[in-house]
């Protein structure tokens, strides 16, 4: 195992914009994400994908959702299904289609409509796919979806959802992370992002540890917040691997500077999102 560390030395820049371009020129991501009373999650991870550069942000939510959206993230495009309405299936198709990456997964809720939507992506998408939250819990229910699968692929876990991705403890995970993130990146030919209090990057060859972060981010939504950032990244160009490592360190550091600011014990995901700017700079 290639084991490489990153720290201060780890160049987390994106490059520098063109004067002659317009919202298209850096990517567009769709976010499937938000149900009844978790809508707060695809906010989230909007915003944090439009702060770290993307050019446009389509939601693809649950229509009860969407007033909330309109007023609280008034930059997105939003676009509405109703839950258990098989019938969309064009309109799936065409917001998918319309995507350069995809982020499926926070605050979905888990049920067969949210299994039906991470098929819909996995077979249709064409482009780099991020999941995150219930989207893993939906693939635990469907690992044979990986299978054969050529596509760029980047799961966000935390410890819970692994180990129901693997079907292991919790103790399990934790007494073995940076092999569990390896092999199962090469068994599934895609990129794991393990989060830990050392987050894990591998691409099934090499593992990477973060060095960033605190015990302030520890908490809800942070992992929405991270998953936009992927999801931002991928869309604007990166590759999987790079996308993940600069997504990962861009959401430690900001968390670091929210911390100088709020403090551990006050620091929320939206704070994360407000110092993303601040470390691009």
């Amino acid at each position: 195992m290639n084991k490489i560390i990153l720290d201060s030395n780890f160049n987390h820049k994106l490059e520098i914009r063109k004067k002659q371009s317009h919202k298209n020129s850096y990517g567009r991501t769709l976010i499937i994400a938000g149900s009844k009373n978790m809508m707060g999650a695809c906010i989230l991870s909007s915003k944090s994908a439009y702060k770290s550069g993307c050019g446009l942000v389509k939601i693809l939510t649950e229509d009860i959702n969407t007033n909330c959206l309109f007023s609280s993230i008034p930059e997105a495009i939003v676009n509405t299904y109703t839950r258990f309405d098989y019938d969309n299936e064009n309109s799936l198709t065409q917001d998918i289609l319309w995507a350069d990456s995809i982020l499926i997964g926070p605050g979905l809720s888990l049920d067969d409509y949210s299994i039906y939507l991470l098929k819909m992506v996995l077979q249709h998408a064409k482009c780099k796919i991020v999941i995150d939250a219930d989207g893993l819990n939906a693939l635990s229910q469907n690992l044979n979806l990986l299978k054969n699968l050529n596509k760029d692929i980047i799961i966000t876990p935390h410890i819970g959802e692994m180990s129901r991705l693997m079907h292991l403890t919790n103790n399990e995970i934790l007494k073995n992370k940076e092999e569990i993130a390896l092999n199962f990146s090469k068994e599934n030919k895609l990129i794991t992002v393990l989060k830990n209090h050392e987050t894990i990057i591998s691409n099934g060859t090499d593992v990477y540890l973060n060095t960033f972060g605190n015990a302030g981010m520890a908490t809800a939504g942070s992992g929405d917040v991270l998953a936009g950032i992927i999801a931002s990244l991928c869309a604007q160009g990166l590759n999987i691997l790079d996308a993940s490592k600069k997504g990962v360190v861009i959401h430690s550091k900001a968390g670091d500077l929210a911390k100088e600011k709020y403090g551990e014990h006050s620091l929320m995901a939206s704070d994360i999102i407000e110092f993303i700017s601040d470390v691009l700079k």
